[in-house]
């Protein structure tokens, strides 16, 4: 059993092996929710961590120019289907 207190202004501390085991850090969002007489809380996140490499802003500088090759057509070869697009790599 983890106790926490409720300290100045209702704040509490998230045991650190909590915070280890769901990878929970500074910033994150928690939801809390009442079931009966118990507070559950769950991590939340406002993008799933999966993908939060794609807003980072290096991912999203390679997208904008991406884009822009792409309307200059700056773009190699198209293919129509994987094993064409391995043939040409090997050529």
């Amino acid at each position: 059993m983890t106790l926490t207190k409720v300290k100045t202004r209702h704040q509490i501390t998230l045991p650190r092996v909590f915070r280890e085991e769901l990878n929970i850090k500074e910033g994150d969002y928690l939801e809390i929710i009442r079931q009966d007489d118990k507070l559950v809380i769950i991590p939340k996140t406002t993008i799933p961590k999966t993908q939060a490499y794609f807003w980072t802003k290096k991912w999203q500088k390679g997208e904008k120019q991406a884009d822009k090759d792409i309307k200059q057509g700056n773009v190699s070869k198209v293919f129509n289907n994987a094993e064409d697009f391995i043939k040409d790599l090997k050529s």
